[in-house]
């Protein structure tokens, strides 16, 4: 098991994961909505995908990040970055996985960190 100190590291560095997710997928959607390109802050986007698959794919990956924000809910049940972060690290596409390692290791975010 974790220490206390470990935990709560992990869940910074997670919370700081899904903000950067959350930023470069909006600024990358709007800019490839935008242009009718594929548009990725990072340079981590395909030469290779149609412009809707990349929007649809990014919007795929973060849809469920926000509430990871979220201090709690109504019933008193704190989110957790960590859950929700590793989640995403599970059920990512090939194409997502790549966006989020490319993301996440520009801003010196290690994702392997952010896994149990």
């Amino acid at each position: 098991m974790l220490s206390l100190t470990r935990r709560r590291r992990r869940e910074r560095q997670a919370t700081e994961a899904v903000t950067v997710l959350c930023y470069e997928a909006f600024v990358s959607i709007r800019g490839s909505a935008y242009t009718g390109q594929v548009q990725s802050m990072t340079d981590a986007g395909p030469t290779d995908v149609a412009v809707i698959e990349w929007i649809r794919s990014l919007a795929d990956a973060c849809h469920n990040l926000p509430p990871a924000l979220r201090p709690s809910v109504a019933n008193g049940r704190k989110h957790r970055a960590t859950a929700a972060m590793q989640y995403l690290l599970a059920t990512a596409s090939p194409l997502q996985r790549q966006w989020i390692t490319a993301t996440l290791t520009t801003n010196g975010i290690a994702p392997e960190n952010l896994i149990r």
